[in-house]
């Protein structure tokens, strides 16, 4: 079983302003803003139209969408991207210190049934994922934070010796730690 403990780190990638990690665990039961609810393996769709990404499950607050989802044995794994925004802006670099460092899922069930209390899903429209600093599960975590494609390698030919070169460009961001948060459940 993969567990998501490992440090969040910077990627230089073509795409840029992207997070990618665990959205949801399977059959782990989880205290939910409407009680405590599982989903089960398959629940969450992989396509159909993108859930957005927000902040703090405050559709006033959009920062992007979710590109990518991935069901695995244990649950959804997702990819974003990050809207070039001043929001945006905000949430990357608090993903990239690990302020921001968990995910939450934003569904709206299809098909469940209560059991012993806890509202079960076997199928729901999954509306939107949210940045949060902690979650109902302590495993949909942040993995990777790609800040932008300025992160990639440059093109431009490299400054003569005798050049000074600005402080600024000589900075790399560090890497910061993963810590433990997840999704909550809502209904719209």
């Amino acid at each position: 079983m993969i567990r998501l403990s490992a440090p969040v780190t910077l990627a230089a990638e073509t795409e840029g302003r992207t997070i990618e990690g665990m959205a949801l665990h399977y059959d782990t039961i989880l205290n939910a803003s409407t009680g405590p609810v599982m989903f089960l393996a398959g629940s969450l769709p992989t396509d159909g139209p993108a859930p957005k990404l927000l902040r703090d499950h405050d559709p006033s607050q959009p920062l992007g969408l979710v590109t990518e989802r991935i069901d695995t044995h244990d649950g959804v794994r997702f990819k974003a991207k990050i809207s070039a925004t001043a929001a945006g802006d905000e949430a990357l670099t608090l993903a990239a210190d690990g302020v921001l460092d968990s995910v939450s899922v934003g569904v709206q069930p299809v098909d469940f049934i209560r059991q012993d209390g806890v509202m079960v899903v076997a199928a729901g429209q999954w509306m939107e994922l949210s940045l949060l600093p902690w979650g109902a599960d302590p495993n949909a975590k942040i993995s990777r934070v790609a800040a932008s494609p300025a992160d990639e390698e440059s093109t431009t030919p490299t400054p003569n010796p005798s050049e000074e070169e600005p402080m600024s460009e000589n900075i790399e961001a560090a890497p910061a730690e993963v810590v433990a948060t997840a999704p909550i459940f809502e209904f719209g």
